[in-house]
């Protein structure tokens, strides 16, 4: 595997955190924002397993925003980083994405797989690890197309995570107690254009500047389907 353009986390396992580091999660956020990825807070996980919201009927266990701006505040500003992380230095890290940055995500409680994700072959390209929850697959597309988030755009646990949403990162604990971590430190590659065949504008998924989207997939030899 090629080591041009990697991600350069601190870590590349469960084996290689340094738990006792009160900054590894300070750390890891200054890393994203090195690369130009839109940052922000969100809550974490307790020693009991319980979201640090404290509400016992949370839905969204160490995966919604800690501040009221949410997803809206996300920055690639060193000082709102330091801020935030030294409030919460234990908060877990969510990436905005959108504008030029996509996410797969695969789902296996909802029969989602990577074997099942219509690219083959699939792309070194970023790749986590959500234990036992699944895998998230990062990917750059032209930020003048804009690719809305969709619940099994690819086929069943397989969503499209883009304009206007957002992902956990690593090293962010998961309610079951794993560790969000990079299988593949390579730099995420280009959203393959086949992808864009499976994401016709009819369904909204795709929407300005269609002419970009036909003169991408026509120079890689796709069309649009009727």
């Amino acid at each position: 595997m090629s080591h041009h353009n990697e991600i350069p986390p601190p870590f590349s396992s469960s084996t290689d955190f340094n738990l006792d580091d009160p900054d590894l999660m300070l750390k890891s956020a200054t890393t994203y924002i090195d690369r130009g990825w839109r940052v922000f807070p969100l809550h974490g996980i307790t020693p009991s397993n319980q979201c640090t919201c404290r509400s016992p009927a949370c839905q969204q266990k160490g995966h919604h925003p800690i501040r009221p701006a949410g997803i809206r505040g996300a920055t690639t500003r060193l000082r709102d980083i330091l801020e935030w992380w030294e409030d919460d230095p234990d908060a877990n890290i969510g990436i905005a994405t959108g504008v030029g940055l996509l996410v797969i995500a695969v789902h296996p409680e909802r029969h989602g797989s990577l074997d099942a994700v219509p690219i083959d072959p699939i792309p070194q390209t970023g790749l986590v690890n959500v234990g036992n929850a699944g895998w998230h697959l990062y990917f750059t597309y032209k930020k003048n197309i804009i690719v809305n988030s969709q619940q099994d755009a690819l086929g069943p646990g397989i969503d499209l995570i883009a304009e206007g949403s957002y992902v956990v990162a690593p090293p962010s604990l998961h309610p079951s107690g794993q560790r969000y971590t990079w299988t593949s430190y390579i730099a995420p590659r280009s959203l393959p254009p086949k992808i864009f065949t499976l994401l016709q504008p009819e369904h909204g998924w795709i929407r300005s500047d269609y002419r970009s989207v036909l003169d991408l997939m026509h120079q890689h030899g796709y069309a649009l389907t009727p």
